[in-house]
């Protein structure tokens, strides 16, 4: 059996070998070994979350959300094909990039 930080090594190499236009992009990660929690740094998200989307924008087109369906479900096909598995999912963890709201 893997020791709990050879099981995070794994997690975190997979994470930064990550590059697909429909999930976040990894930058680098490192453990705070005083609290032991795995510190992830990610690129910088300007725009927010959809659930914050949402609440701005009152008249969502049914065209639009297909779309990010679409694209939500390609991100996670690729975690769960890499063997990564996301956490919570709901529309305060997805994330919109400048230009693709």
């Amino acid at each position: 059996y893997l020791s709990r930080k050879e099981h995070l090594g794994r997690i975190t190499l997979k994470i930064l070998e990550l590059k697909h236009q429909n999930v976040l992009h990894y930058k680098g990660v490192y453990l705070k070994n005083e609290v032991n929690e795995l510190v992830i740094i990610t690129e910088l998200i300007t725009s927010g979350s959809l659930g914050e989307y949402i609440k701005r924008v009152k008249n969502l087109k049914v065209k639009v959300i297909k779309q990010w369906f679409s694209q939500i479900l390609l991100g996670i096909a690729l975690l769960h094909s890499t063997g990564i598995f996301h956490g919570r999912i709901n529309a305060q963890t997805i994330y919109i990039l400048t230009g693709e709201a």
